[in-house]
């Protein structure tokens, strides 16, 4: 169960005409969507950054290592989901500011970069603490601010694949009426 009014639902077929995020019937139509998941590669990326603490090398094959294992296990689908106009607009907006998120995260980062570069020469304990914003500012960037924009105002109006299966998808994020709207859940 998800947020309130919504469920999760699996989809193997053809689905009703019934906007899947509001149960609306009028101005529906078939929208082409591609789900993702990603990988397991979360353990190896934790087991990798621990090991380039300890070791350059070890520490970059490991990352290496968890990559290639992430792009292996990533599952992939694509849907034709029915969307009325005004979910759809909601959806397409949405995916609009996490890519703003994500090019603000990355400019945060790279301007940070630049103000340890390029600021006054410092040592010491200013150098120290130069070094802490930045690396906070850089996690803030990259890390949290794509994170917090996708939970904020991508999830609530996106259908999100929590599983996939050959032939078949769990979405979540279906509106309950949905899912009673044209018989049981595929």
């Amino acid at each position: 169960m998800g947020p309130e009014g919504t469920t999760a639902m699996w989809v193997a077929g053809p689905l009703p005409m019934v906007c899947l995020k509001c149960a609306a019937r009028h101005d529906v139509k078939p929208v082409r969507r591609r789900f993702a998941i990603v990988g397991d590669g979360g353990v190896a990326g934790d087991v990798s950054d621990a090991a380039g603490a300890l070791s350059d090398v070890a520490g970059g094959v490991l990352q290496a290592a968890g990559f290639i294992r992430t792009i292996a296990t990533t599952k992939e689908a694509e849907l034709e989901v029915p969307l009325c106009g005004a979910c759809e607009g909601r959806w397409t907006r949405a995916r609009r500011q996490l890519a703003a998120g994500y090019t603000l995260g990355f400019a945060l980062a790279g301007a940070t970069i630049l103000w340890i570069g390029m600021g006054p020469r410092v040592e010491g304990t200013a150098l120290y603490w130069r070094v802490v914003v930045a690396t906070a500012f850089i996690l803030a960037g990259v890390k949290w601010l794509p994170v917090w924009v996708k939970r904020k105002y991508v999830a609530p109006v996106a259908l999100e694949a929590r599983r996939i299966q050959p032939g078949r998808v769990l979405l979540g994020g279906v509106a309950l009426a949905a899912v009673d709207a044209d018989g049981p859940p595929r």
